[in-house]
This record gives structure tokens, C-alpha cells and sequence, in this order.
């Protein structure tokens, strides 16, 4: 089961993370996401969500510390925290934007319980 959600996790990330990489302005649009205009701070996440799905990639299959499954929970549940007080306080600016943020709040909050979960299993 951890090698699942390690997996789902690094997936996530990494999908997530290249687009932002590579296409910011146009990911934000497209999810109906603020973008200023300035592609360099999704960039800069882009960058950061890609070395955490190298991370678990790493720590999973290498068999050698990477970042590890209570770093990963903490990276998800301060993320989920985050989403949760932007969408509450003022939303994305448009419904769809909104959903999506609502979406991923609930993603982080369901992948930390599983990761959870797995810190008593062998």
C-alpha cells in the first residue's frame, strides 16, 4: 500500500509540478488560476514540486534516504493548509479556479491521512 501512495504522490507532484515548469501562464488560464502575467513564482513551484517527485523517487525505488514519508506529510499537510486558507478567504477568482483549489485541498488532506496511516506499518 505505500508504494502506491508513495507513487500517487510522486506522480502527482510531478505532473503538476512540469506544468507550471514549463507552461505557468498558460496552466494558470487554463485551470482558471490567478498569473499576474509573471511566469516566475510558478516557475520557482514548478521547480520545487519536481525535486520533491525526485525525492520520493529516490527514498521508494533506491532504497536510499530521500525525503522520506514524514517529510512528505508535512510538505502536504502545510500545502493543504495553505490551499484551504486561500479558497476560504478569497478563492481563485473564478468558479472553476475555485473548484480546482478546493480539489487539490481535499487531495492533500486524503493523501496525508493515507501517508499517516503507513508510519506504523513495517
Amino acid at each position: 500500500m505505500l508504494a502506491q501512495i508513495l507513487f500517487l504522490d510522486l506522480v502527482s507532484k510531478a505532473v503538476i509540478g512540469g506544468l507550471l515548469l514549463l507552461f505557468p501562464i498558460t496552466t494558470a488560464r487554463v485551470f482558471g488560476l490567478p498569473h499576474g502575467q509573471v511566469g516566475l513564482w510558478a516557475r520557482l513551484l514548478g521547480a520545487q514540486l519536481l525535486g520533491i517527485a525526485l525525492a520520493v523517487y529516490i527514498e521508494h525505488d533506491n532504497q536510499m534516504n530521500g525525503l522520506g514519508l514524514t517529510g512528505l506529510i508535512g510538505i502536504n499537510i502545510a500545502t493543504m493548509l495553505v490551499l484551504l486558507t486561500f479558497t476560504v478567504a478569497q478563492g481563485a477568482g473564478t468558479k472553476r479556479g475555485t473548484a480546482l483549489l478546493w480539489f487539490l485541498t481535499i487531495g492533500a488532506f486524503g493523501l496525508s491521512v493515507l501517508q499517516i496511516a503507513q508510519l506504523d506499518q513495517p
